[in-house]
């Protein structure tokens, strides 16, 4: 049987970190006793590593790796000439198709299974591809599921065996672990949830329950091809164009059930993170970005519903995959256009030129930068050092008249400027009244029922000591907390109030995460978003919103979020932005100019009053977000579980 089946198995990695990684954990998986060993016993298998030169010293060191040589052949493809730093995807696919090639005319007489680098495998999944390959299947698809890799990473490496250097893990023990860490664009492409979404869809996810997800891929992986013609010229990605070129058939087949075969994705959790946003994507919104760039052979992949779960499954499943069956329907009759021709696609081409550039590029080598020039490169710019006026402007002029004018201007300038000395506690006519209204009314909460709290913030600020002054509440900064929960904390606080900024997102996320595992069962926790910048658009706050909700809660926040609150709006702005060009004329100079500072403070008087009237008129906040926001405020509840209401009862 072995010698009628035969079998490469490809991979593509250069580079000592990425090494390193794969041969920690992804080899370690293929390792386990269901997968190549397994594989090995029902085929002819060799091994192909496509690699730079400079990489393969790097394989050799690895115990690892002679493991795997002592199991089968294994043989380096040097792709150097195909490296592009900057074109992962152009260089990925040039050494696919190099490695297929390789076998010349026996390509038609081989099964090629693909594995990325990235890829870690659940124990006895390359069985059941084996068992596939022998009833002939000439294009096997299989579906990965994206895994955030910061977190996966550490619990992968805890079921590492170091003695057996093997990574073993069933599938539905590998199927918890991503769903308990989804990465947020997985997150971000579930549509039963409303709060976060993604500005391209090459997959959509359904959620059943917090251990069943369903999926339709538009863009699946090629896990395995026996070709049917020889590899042609490339003119497209390997997972846009490598089906069509090499089964012009059309004959494919999907693992659409995670019991049988589980691909975890491993990927940073700031991955495409640009692309995410806050609330819910409509299926026509969906449809205008697939019809932009889906092949014939994308359209029917996607028409089969892909199964993981990580228990049995649910009762409610039928049900679930008959609405996401109508959902798709819905979807796709909003497609108008005719599918993309995977030949010469529009995305190759651009990536392809892109390549081309960068090869030419690192072919010439670099200038010599000159000393002058580089210790020039050290220096602040000009325009970014701090004026010497800008902490100085509330200062007393001098008092060249004698008549007591150093007191008039002081006091002028404390009546007209709210100070922010006093925030959150500012006045009405303050630009962030609003803004700070949940803070004063968490304050006056915790007050008022005596609560257990914590409030965990990101930097010292006005607001961090008069809270922590009021509320006695124990505080930590962001990063404390993170690094708090992974001891293991138990739940202590009623309360808890996070002071946060979306200049750091994911870090929020992962604080939010860790407060929630700090929190008693119907505890609260306030998340406040707070913007400082000029640059108050509200598709950074979208992104910034969905980034830390999908990094906190990776199926889905929906059974946690209570209320949330946006303030902002095109008025607003202009008012700050005003009031701060005004807010630098007033500043200490020659004193002839006096009138006209005076002037600026009544002016910033007048725009105080405009903002008074606003906040008044805004009092409430929105629920959607606006044009322009300065703050967001999510309000999250614990809800209690089965396991605390036993708890508190004292059974077991």
């Amino acid at each position: 049987m072995a010698s009628a089946l035969k079998a490469k198995f490809i991979s593509a990695i250069w580079g000592r970190r990425y090494i390193e990684d794969f041969c920690r954990v992804s080899l370690p998986s293929y390792m386990a006793s269901g997968n190549i060993p397994a594989l090995t016993r029902v085929c002819d298998l060799e091994i192909l590593i496509c690699t730079d030169e400079a990489s393969v010293p790097l394989f050799e060191r690895e115990a690892i790796f002679q493991d795997l040589k002592a199991l089968c052949p294994v043989r380096f493809l040097l792709i150097d000439d195909l490296i592009a730093r900057g074109q992962y995807g152009v260089t990925l696919t040039l050494a696919y198709a190099r490695a297929v090639m390789d076998s010349g005319d026996a390509q038609t007489e081989t099964y090629f299974v693909f594995m990325n680098s990235d890829f870690v495998l659940a124990n006895g999944s390359l069985a059941h591809l084996g068992a596939r390959m022998q009833a002939g299947e000439p294009c096997i698809m299989a579906p990965s599921l994206r895994g955030g890799q910061d977190e996966v990473l550490k619990q992968l490496e805890e079921a590492y065996d170091p003695q057996a250097r093997v990574l073993t893990m069933t599938p539905r023990e590998m199927v918890r672990l991503t769903l308990d860490n989804l990465h947020p664009t997985a997150a971000a492409k579930t549509v039963t949830q409303s709060n976060i979404t993604c500005i391209t869809h090459n997959q959509v996810y359904w959620r059943v329950d917090d251990s069943t997800l369903l999926g339709r891929y538009f863009l699946i992986f090629m896990l395995a091809i026996k070709p049917e013609r020889p590899m042609p010229k490339v003119t497209s990605y390997c997972d846009y164009g490598f089906v069509p070129d090499l089964v012009p058939s059309g004959d494919f087949t999907v693992i659409d059930d995670s019991d049988d075969f589980f691909m975890l994705e491993l990927q940073p959790d700031e991955q495409e993170a640009e692309f995410l946003r806050w609330g819910k994507t409509a299926p026509s919104e969906i449809a205008a970005g697939l019809q932009e760039w889906t092949t014939k052979e994308h359209r029917k992949y996607a028409d089969v519903d892909v199964f993981f779960h990580a228990e049995d499954p649910p009762p409610s499943l039928p049900e679930a995959r008959a609405d996401f069956a109508a959902f798709h329907d819905r979807l796709t009759k909003q497609i108008d256009q005719p599918p993309r021709d995977h030949e010469d696609h529009p995305y190759w081409v651009l990536g392809f030129q892109s390549w081309w550039l960068l090869r030419i590029a690192e072919a010439k080598k670099a200038k010599p930068t000159s000393a002058a020039l580089r210790a020039r490169s050290q220096e602040t710019p000009p325009e970014l050092r701090t004026p010497a006026w800008l902490h100085d402007w509330q200062r007393e002029i001098p008092d060249a008249t004698g008549v007591g004018l150093r007191a008039i201007w002081r006091r002028l300038v404390r009546l007209m400027v709210p100070a922010e000395i006093s925030a959150p506690f500012v006045p009405i006519r303050h630009a962030h009244w609003l803004d700070y209204a949940p803070l004063r009314q968490w304050m006056r909460d915790v007050l008022r029922t005596n609560a257990s709290c914590l409030f965990v913030h990101e930097m010292q600020a006005f607001t961090t000591r008069l809270i922590v002054q009021k509320t006695h509440s124990d505080h930590c900064t962001i990063a404390e907390v993170i690094r708090e929960a992974r001891l293991q904390p138990t739940p202590c606080y009623s309360e808890i109030l996070i002071h946060s900024y979306p200049t750091s997102p994911a870090m929020t996320g992962q604080a939010l995460k860790a407060a929630m595992a700090m929190l008693k069962p119907n505890g609260r926790i306030v998340l406040f978003l707070e913007n400082l910048s000029d640059d108050s658009l509200a598709e950074g706050y979208s992104n910034a919103l969905a980034v830390i909700l999908a990094s906190a809660f990776p199926m889905s926040a929906e059974g946690c979020l209570e209320s949330k609150m946006f303030v902002g709006g095109r008025t607003k702005h202009w008012l700050m932005r005003l009031e701060r060009k005004v807010k630098r004329r007033i500043h200490p100079g020659p004193e002839r100019r006096i009138l006209i500072r005076v002037l600026f403070v009544l002016i910033v008087g007048a725009l105080s009053v405009a903002t008074a009237l606003l906040n008044l008129t805004q009092r409430q906040g929105t629920r959607t977000l606006p044009a322009q926001c300065t703050s967001a405020t999510l309000v999250f509840r614990r809800k209690e579980s089965s396991a605390d209401v036993k708890a508190k009862a004292g059974r077991p």
